[in-house]
């Protein structure tokens, strides 16, 4: 079975473009990720956890860099990044993209080409099973069930890249 890795690889040396060839970080530890949490005052579900356990970050997963434990809530790009989604749904934002009550928007991965950004939902007080995610551009706003939701959809296009 071709990974996801592969495949981006794939598309990297079909495309001439090797920046999009760059490789996963390692996992995160369970310490990283309850800093993490710990930063942020939110409760990750136990899918997140489990793709941050398989892969601390991803500078370049499809078209996104998926943000790893050391990025959230950190650095100079977490600040200006966020404060442009704080900006987008107080301008943009419908109903259908606030956070539910007693949980917060967390930033968990951003468009390296675009103005687009995906943030999960989670839980402000206590863990629950799973937290939706929304891949938002454009006020256009497309809900996933969880992260796994979009990462699959992410990487069926790199699959469709290479194809086209």
């Amino acid at each position: 079975m071709t990974t996801t890795a592969e495949l981006q690889e794939r598309a990297a040396a079909l495309h001439d473009e090797p920046w999009r060839s760059a490789p996963p970080n390692p996992p995160a530890t369970d310490a990283d990720i309850a800093a993490a949490e710990q930063r942020l005052g939110v409760f990750f579900d136990e899918a997140y956890r489990e793709l941050l356990r398989t892969c601390d970050g991803w500078p370049v997963f499809g078209s996104s860099h998926f943000y790893g434990t050391g990025d959230l809530g950190v650095g100079e790009l977490w600040v200006t990044t966020t404060d442009a989604i704080a900006e987008y749904f107080a301008s943009e934002g419908r109903a259908a993209t606030k956070a539910p009550d007693g949980h917060a928007f967390v930033l968990i991965a951003h468009s390296n080409a675009s103005s687009r950004f995906i943030v999960a939902a989670f839980p402000t007080s206590a863990r629950e099973p799973s937290s939706r995610c929304y891949d938002c551009q454009s006020g256009e706003d497309t809900p996933f069930d969880d992260i796994y939701a979009w990462a699959e959809r992410e990487a069926r296009g790199i699959a469709i890249d290479l194809n086209s």
